[in-house]
């Protein structure tokens, strides 16, 4: 079994939802008791079928600049030193992105949070 290792960089990924505040909540303490960096993430969540062949022109900059501002206010506000912290702003899938994001960002760790939604459930004979 491999020895557990303090982790260096924590992704959190954040969809300014209610949850991922208490993710945030949560991770920010752990993440400054162990000197690690953070690593904010807002994915702008593109649909599978281009809007594009409906007429509709998303504004995909206007939603990743004010998902960068909201991040970095968000860094302001609950992080003690900044200079720990990376805002990262990604347009595309976002379980994807997520993913892409750790290996970018060298994450050995990622505390995200859970609406908590269900799919349909199997139904019992």
């Amino acid at each position: 079994m491999k020895e557990w290792q303090q982790p260096k960089t924590i992704l959190i990924p954040l969809d300014f939802s209610e949850a991922s505040s208490a993710a945030l909540d949560y991770a920010v303490p752990f993440a400054e008791t162990l000197r690690a960096k953070m690593v904010l993430l807002y994915v702008v969540a593109t649909p599978l079928v281009p809007l594009e062949l409906y007429g509709l022109t998303p504004d995909y900059e206007t939603l990743v600049n004010t998902a960068t501002k909201n991040l970095q206010n968000i860094a302001k506000q609950h992080c003690n030193d900044a200079e720990q912290v990376i805002v990262d702003v990604r347009k595309g899938t976002v379980d994807e992105q997520i993913l892409e994001a750790a290996e970018q960002h060298g994450c050995d760790m990622i505390v995200m949070s859970t609406h908590g939604h269900r799919g349909n459930p199997i139904p019992k004979w």
